[in-house]
């Protein structure tokens, strides 16, 4: 039989199938997109025993449950509470007579319907699904945020991050599974809800190749270590997981694209901040890639090349961190370090004077304690570019050409020691920390202490030292060691400069080379120690600095920045000076004290500030010169032990455009921290201590 008088959206097939003593008859509703018109498409009513029942339409077109209609007839219905919508009739069979088409036999069978209490059925049904719907919500976004939290400790606590990662994945599958019911509501929630779900599951895949990434290098690493590594060739085998990690992460920010947050929600400025952040490292893996072929090159496959590592002692502040005490060549060829030569900075000065047919005159304030200029005093100058030239000069006249330079400090060796803990030398009767480092160190090299009786250089004990000190790295975690590099590099602590312009411009891309650019916001400052007075008093030197802010009508600023320097050399501090020097059996106790810092400290300060600006009156010995990009202001400044001097500097920004304020203060290298508070006009001052980074100060909009 044909239904031929139904035209609604029904399956394809309805059946009344003879089950034993129960006729069922099974009614569904097609999906949406599979509706058939059944005026077009005729469908077989398929009734088992031959029994045959009229099936009669309803007004609605839509048909989902069968009711009892007048008489003993079938009719389609559509219910009120489609939720609530039976697939399955059941009626009980009462001695069913085979009845023919077309006569009026009455059908003898009774079925049974939907109960009249229904409605309380389906209010109760109703709670129970939208407390269940309570309960998925709270267990969804406890889900996504415990997945986040977990993501993000990765970044601080590197241990267990493959558990840590798939656990994060678990509850992200678990979240997305439970947040599909919620699919069925438009509201932005619930879109942003499941675009963070779907973010989270593809931070956690890009996560886990970029964890890969790391497992692979670290593995190389740790069978070769540093000195007999083959660079180009690790380069070329870590390139496929390159590769995927950037498709990876480049898929997660398209991801997080899809997240909607409104300006004035509390998580805004975190999450831009992230987005900018993922973007940035995506920037950075596709740099690498598009330029893996000229970085296999500087990566020294092809030539021979020379490499000069200066080692720093910031006791001794210069522009580049500290005094150049220290220095070893490295030579490169084929991906491979073929050797590591060491030595003092007065070793090449001892060449440099045989080469040099002239000497030449010390510049300025460096004059104040030499009357020549050489290879120690020749990062003099404000810039990585003019400093390394400088040094380049000079170790060339001495007769070594280089290729490069890598700039490491002292402080560097003291935030790896933290993570590796005391290093002994044999010879030496207390263990180097990084409490102790630097006035131990500089009281063993100024003692020249040697093991043997033969002292080659009075820098014997560094170069032992750093040995052990090696050594001991290479057993530690290279997890923890490697971030601390990599933060050293971030804080310019640690920095690289090439002779060759375009490996120069890779290296600022791979974010190891940084200067101030002076162009961060409309005011700012750079104030650029030098010592010199040829004693370690800048190791007890601590610096603050204040900033008086005040908007004229105009809206240009008149500013003061007030730089304040404490000379923390103390009577407890002079004694542990005064015991080592004793166990050592110094007899020039006194003269040795005066120069581990308990003499004045001296420097030659001098600060950059923005150009075209207006200066008040200078202070006394201040001079100043201007340039395109800047204006420099410079002053010799004198602290004495325990005491605090104070040197202020006052001038007008013109500011024309009504531009808002904002202010940087720009860190020199080597300053482990430092104070600054801002006194904005009309406005709350800002106190800020403990700082190891560049500060940033923004105002707002004027009013």
């Amino acid at each position: 039989m044909k239904l031929k008088d139904i035209v609604t959206h029904l399956e394809k097939t309805v059946s009344l199938k003879h089950l034993y003593n129960r006729i069922v008859l099974s009614i569904q509703q097609l999906e949406r997109y599979f509706l058939v018109d059944l005026v077009r498409w005729k469908k077989d009513i398929d009734i088992s025993s031959e029994r045959h029942v009229r099936l009669y339409k309803n007004a609605q077109r839509v048909f989902d449950s069968a009711i009892k209609g007048k008489g003993k007839d079938i009719v389609l219905k559509k219910l009120r509470l489609p939720f609530l919508t039976p697939s399955t009739h059941s009626f009980r069979k009462q001695g069913m007579k085979v009845v023919k088409k077309h006569k009026k036999n009455k059908k003898v069978f009774t079925f049974q319907y939907i109960p009249k209490n229904y409605i309380l059925r389906s209010a109760v049904f109703l709670l129970l699904f939208l407390f269940v719907l309570f309960l998925d919500k709270l267990f969804v976004v406890y889900l996504v945020e415990s997945s986040y939290k977990h993501l993000q400790s990765i970044s601080s606590e590197t241990q267990d991050t493959e558990h840590t990662l798939e656990k994060s994945y678990t509850r992200l599958i678990i979240a997305d599974i439970l947040f599909k019911p919620f699919l069925v509501f438009s509201h932005p929630d619930v879109i942003n809800g499941y675009a963070a779900i779907q973010a989270g599951k593809s931070l956690v895949q890009w996560g886990e190749t970029l964890y890969n990434l790391w497992v692979q290098t670290k593995t190389y690493i740790e069978q070769k270590w540093f000195e007999n590594i083959r660079y180009s060739l690790l380069f070329e085998n870590i390139l496929p997981y390159l590769q995927e990690v950037d498709e990876k992460l480049k898929a997660s920010l398209q991801s997080i694209e899809a997240i909607q947050i409104d300006k004035e929600n509390i998580n805004f400025s975190v999450f831009q901040e992230r987005k900018e952040q993922l973007s940035e490292i995506s920037h950075l893996f596709s740099y690498i890639l598009q330029n893996k072929d000229p970085i296999l090159h500087m990566l020294w496959d092809e030539t021979r090349r020379k490499y000069l590592v200066v080692f720093q002692n910031n006791d001794e502040i210069r522009p580049t961190w500290g005094f150049m005490g220290s220095m070893a060549m490295i030579e490169v060829f084929q991906g491979h370090i073929d050797s590591i030569e060491t030595k003092d900075v007065y070793a090449y000065e001892w060449n440099l004077k045989k080469s040099l047919s002239e000497k030449i005159k010390a510049p300025k304030w460096i004059d104040q304690i030499t009357d020549t200029w050489g290879l120690r005093d020749a990062n003099y100058f404000l810039t990585l570019k003019e400093n390394s030239k400088s040094i380049k000069f000079f170790v060339e006249k001495a007769g070594y050409p280089i290729d490069g330079i890598i700039y490491l400090n002292k402080s560097t060796v003291e935030s790896l020691l933290r993570i590796i803990g005391p290093v002994e030398v044999s010879w030496i009767e207390e263990a180097f920390t990084h409490e102790n480092f630097a006035r131990n160190m500089s009281l063993l090299v100024e003692t020249k202490q040697t093991k043997s009786a033969t002292l080659d250089s009075p820098k014997d004990i560094l170069f032992t030292f750093m040995e052990e000190f090696m050594t001991q790295l290479q057993e530690s975690s290279l997890t923890e060691v490697g971030k601390e590099i990599l933060r050293e590099f971030k804080n310019g602590e640690i920095q690289i400069y090439m002779f060759n312009i375009w490996e120069n411009e890779v290296l600022k891309s791979l974010h190891l080379q940084s200067e101030p650019t002076y162009n961060d916001s409309l005011d700012f400052d750079y104030p650029v120690y030098t010592s010199i007075w040829g004693n370690k008093s800048d190791r007890y030197i601590t610096r603050s600095y204040k900033k008086y802010i005040q908007t004229r009508e105009t809206c240009d600023i008149d500013t003061t920045l007030t730089i304040e320097q404490t000379h923390t050399f103390n009577k407890t501090e002079e004694e542990k000076v005064q015991n080592i020097l004793k166990s050592l059996g110094r007899e020039d106790i006194w003269t040795q004290i005066d120069i581990q810092g308990k003499g004045d400290n001296k420097s030659y300060v001098r600060v950059i500030l923005p150009p075209k600006i207006k200066l008040a009156d200078l202070g006394k010995d201040m001079t100043i010169a201007r340039y395109d990009t800047y204006t420099l202001v410079d002053f010799f400044i004198t602290t004495e032990p325990t005491q605090t001097t104070s040197t202020s500097i006052q001038y007008t920004l013109p500011n024309p455009g009504c531009t808002p304020y904002s202010y940087t203060h720009y860190k020199q290298p080597w300053l482990d921290e430092y104070t600054i508070d801002i006194f904005p006009w009309e406005e709350k001052s800002i106190h800020q201590t403990w700082i190891q980074t560049n500060y940033y100060y923004n105002q707002g909009t004027y009013k």
